[in-house]
């Protein structure tokens, strides 16, 4: 977090950790990484031979960060999962910090990779309308797999949102726009 050899770094705030800072700060150069998250209740199932067996499904957030990294964002971003991927029983404290993080951030970044039964992106669905209604902008990524979402598409047609088939190209959108805002207000004073 912070510098690094002269160079800014990304910096990562996962669910729950303190969000203090970013309500002093105005939640500059932020981006929210919205989107389904894996459930233990909905491991992934696979054969091996006739064997069937299950794993954790894996979670798209490491990839979006990695993302992140390679497009050279030097910002923050929210992670609405815990650093060690273990879910936090206080429901009502992680929808809390979800909509405050969600609304603060200069840029949510849904990515919308729904698959049944495994990631069906309920709670997903409803941010992305809650955000789609409230906030001026935001880059949504619908890759070609996803499943069920035909009116997800349809509704990001009909607006100036960025909406990318690829995680990388939804990144390199969202640290753009984060950046231009900056350079907006650099010009602006």
């Amino acid at each position: 977090r912070g510098r690094h050899q002269g160079q800014l770094r990304m910096n990562v705030v996962y669910a729950q950790e303190s969000l203090e800072q970013f309500r002093e700060l105005g939640y500059r150069n932020t981006i929210f990484l919205a989107g389904p998250t894996p459930r233990a209740s909905l491991p992934l199932r696979y054969k091996v031979g006739d064997a069937e067996h299950t794993k954790p499904y894996p979670s798209w957030r490491p990839e979006a960060l990695g993302c992140l990294r390679e497009v050279g964002f030097n910002g923050t971003v929210f992670v609405p999962e815990a650093l060690d991927g273990t879910w936090n029983e206080n429901y009502d404290a992680q929808v809390e910090w979800e909509l405050e993080a969600l609304f603060g951030c200069e840029v949510p970044l849904f990515w919308l990779g729904f698959k049944f039964p495994e990631m069906p992106g309920l709670t997903t669905r409803t941010e992305f309308g809650m955000v789609l209604s409230q906030k001026h902008y935001m880059v949504v990524g619908i890759p070609r797999w996803a499943e069920r979402v035909s009116y997800q598409r349809h509704l990001t047609k009909h607006r100036k949102d960025y909406t990318f088939s690829t995680l990388l190209g939804a990144c390199a959108c969202a640290a753009r726009i984060c950046k231009d805002i900056i350079e907006t207000e650099r010009d602006e004073r």
